[in-house]
């Protein structure tokens, strides 16, 4: 993938542009990140499973930005996480788009992609904490977005629109859903397949797709019974609004064939989880 590319966590079509008033701070989402780095259990399973694998990930690889795409974070190996203060709402959506990029990053790093991030820890860039001009470089590298989760529209502005490009650090060989990333460099993340595989496993794993999320959205159903289908066509749906964004997959018709190919296999993937964390299943 190209170096300036990023994946990002982008808002359902159709959903409205918040209000100034109706989004958090940076401060406000700084501190959830902490909280999540500290707290958050998923997020501290992904970070744990990033660092065995031999990618970890330290807090100023984490980045709050106001961001101006329609997306709420999002995932690039040069610089690590980014979150969209501007775009998101609430603790509990902080925290899904925290688990849903580190899965991106997990993904990538099971494909040999190294942690490209540490090159700036290493050099102490600003982080998540930070209020400064940290989002600098990222808007200069024309980075691309893809959806990850949350109820609120996330605007990653670093760059035109989102395309392939969630890297993350490498470890061991590739999931038996995502596949491997040319010759141990990671996940391909111009291979619509590949991207649409680690799409399905972050809706599934982040908490993305709860029904907590799919009621704030208006999309769950009155009937107790039909909630598990609601669920998996809201992985297939975030899934493909993310994938229709890299312009490897052709558009929405050919994200959403990846993403109905590789569906059952990339569900039956919950690594580095136990198949309880998964909303939907194979």
């Amino acid at each position: 993938m190209d170096g300036g590319r990023c994946s990002a966590t982008s808002a359902a079509a159709g959903e409205r542009e918040p209000g100034p008033l109706e989004t958090m701070s940076r401060a406000d989402v700084s501190e959830a990140v902490d909280y999540g780095l500290a707290a958050g259990r998923s997020v501290r399973t992904l970070l744990r499973a990033l660092a065995q694998a031999g990618c970890p990930i330290g807090r100023s690889s984490f980045h709050v930005l106001r961001c101006d795409a329609a997306v709420g974070g999002g995932f690039a190996p040069e610089h690590g996480v980014i979150l969209c203060h501007n775009r998101l709402h609430t603790r509990r959506e902080v925290l899904n788009a925290l688990a849903h990029e580190l899965l991106h990053a997990y993904d990538h790093c099971r494909g040999g992609g190294g942690a490209a991030w540490q090159t700036e820890e290493a050099a102490g860039e600003a982080g998540a904490g930070a209020l400064g001009d940290g989002p600098t470089e990222l808007r200069a590298s024309g980075a691309a977005v893809v959806e990850a989760g949350g109820a609120a529209a996330a605007a990653a502005q670093a760059g035109p629109g989102p395309g392939p490009g969630h890297e993350a650090p490498a470890a061991g060989p590739p999931g038996a859903g995502c596949g491997g990333g040319g010759g141990g460099g990671g996940l391909d993340w111009s291979d619509c397949r590949q991207h649409a595989c680690t799409e399905i496993r972050a809706a599934n794993l982040s908490g993305d797709c709860s029904l907590w999320q799919e009621l704030q959205r208006g999309n769950l159903p009155l009937a107790p019974t039909a909630w598990a289908a609601q669920q998996r066509a809201c992985v297939a749906r975030r899934a493909a609004l993310s994938c229709a964004l890299n312009p490897g997959c052709g558009g929405p018709e050919g994200a959403a064939q990846a993403v109905a190919a590789a569906l059952p296999a990339c569900l039956a993937d919950t690594a580095p989880f136990g198949p309880d964390q998964a909303v939907a299943r194979p």
